[in-house]
């Protein structure tokens, strides 16, 4: 297993001492309603190095770094459509093949295989991708490419697709509320009866998906135990025979999804799909599919940015009264002391109490 640690995040220029919107610093000649509006989440960027190494074969390449990073600079410009959000994400490569990385290892890593086909996989349980190439991609200069395609549209896809989500609009929300239902023949029991083995089983392993899930939603669910059975149910998804076994998934926008339990007990293929209906309904990214983690850590990157983009916004919505001018100013200090941690601390834990931090801040502002 790989240690799974947080991107490095950087602030580059973030408190410019030139100008009047630093971090509640205005000219002293400047009277309280002629004050500057402050903003920070456009100078919050995040920073995704990633490891390239061989992992069978060796070859000298000496420019396949350099030359595969202008092709990911250039895409990742093309995929990203505002310039705000294009400069909040940087992701580049560490060249861990014609170096040693042993003291300087980062915590995305990408392994290069020589194969008899082009190819490429994503880890389900570690920060950790692979290209497999072939001899024709080297000699073709088909390489660069690979990876390129490989890293943008697999590995870290999860940020590029959240930075086309607009700011301030709950699109990975901070609450979900669903309930779950078992229904047909297994589950029509005696009121004395205990619960057939499988609710116990769906019910914990969703106990402990929110409680990983929990930094970034809150997720509340119930077991609806009422009429278990499937007489008089009227679901467009019922097309099977009404014999069967199934979980419905039901949210308050009055959406429901059906699982056909499957009748070879395929158990880990049915909580697949259901985690599938509610990581769509939390708002995650899609890819990697197979992989939770990286997307998680995708989400949040985005729900800080989210969190600062909105105390900012809280904070240039108040009066310029001195009441108002006061706590303006506390806040924005606040704000300041978060930024410089996610600055300084780029430890993988880090990443949820600065979340933490964004979030109690946000909800101190009346």
């Amino acid at each position: 297993m790989i240690a799974m640690l947080l991107p490095w995040m950087t602030l580059p220029y973030l408190y410019p001492p030139s100008t009047s919107k630093q971090l509640g610093v205005y000219p002293e000649n400047t009277s309280s309603k002629d004050k500057l509006p402050v903003f920070f989440h456009s100078d919050l960027k995040f920073e995704i190095p990633i490891s390239v190494h061989y992992n069978n074969e060796y070859f000298t390449l000496p420019d396949l770094i350099e030359s595969t990073q202008i092709q990911i600079d250039n895409e990742l410009n093309q995929m990203i459509n505002s310039y705000e959000s294009r400069s909040s994400l940087k992701i580049y490569l560490v060249d861990c093949i014609n170096k040693d990385c042993k003291e300087n290892e980062t915590e995305y890593q990408l392994d290069l295989i020589l194969s008899r086909d082009n190819s490429l996989g994503v880890s389900s349980d570690a920060l950790k991708a692979v290209v497999f190439y072939s001899l024709d991609s080297i000699h073709s200069n088909d390489l660069p490419f690979l990876i390129t395609q490989t890293v943008l549209h697999h590995f870290v896809h999860g940020d590029i697709e959240l930075l086309s989500r607009k700011l301030g609009e709950d699109k990975v929300k901070n609450e979900l509320y669903f309930k779950l239902k078992f229904i047909g023949p297994s589950f029509e029991s005696n009121n004395n009866e205990q619960d057939p083995p499988i609710i116990y089983n769906v019910m914990n392993i969703i106990n402990e998906f929110s409680k990983s899930i929990g930094p970034i939603t809150n997720m509340i669910y119930d077991l609806d135990r009422s009429n278990s059975s499937l007489a008089g149910m009227e679901y467009d998804d019922f097309d099977e025979a009404a014999t069967e076994d199934k979980i419905i998934i039901t949210f308050p926008n009055k959406m429901s999804k059906v699982l056909k339990i499957n009748e070879n007990n395929d158990f880990e293929m049915t909580i697949h799909k259901l985690f599938s209906i509610v990581e769509k309904q939390v708002g995650l990214p899609s890819r990697p599919n197979n992989n939770f983690v990286i997307r998680y850590y995708a989400c949040l990157r985005w729900k800080i940015r989210d969190a600062v983009y909105q105390i900012e916004r809280k904070i240039n919505q108040m009066e310029n009264q001195d009441v108002e001018l006061a706590q303006k100013e506390e806040l924005t200090k606040n704000l300041k002391s978060i930024l410089d941690s996610i600055k300084q601390d780029r430890r993988t834990l880090a990443l949820e109490e600065h979340l933490r931090r964004c979030k109690s801040l946000l909800y101190s502002i009346t």
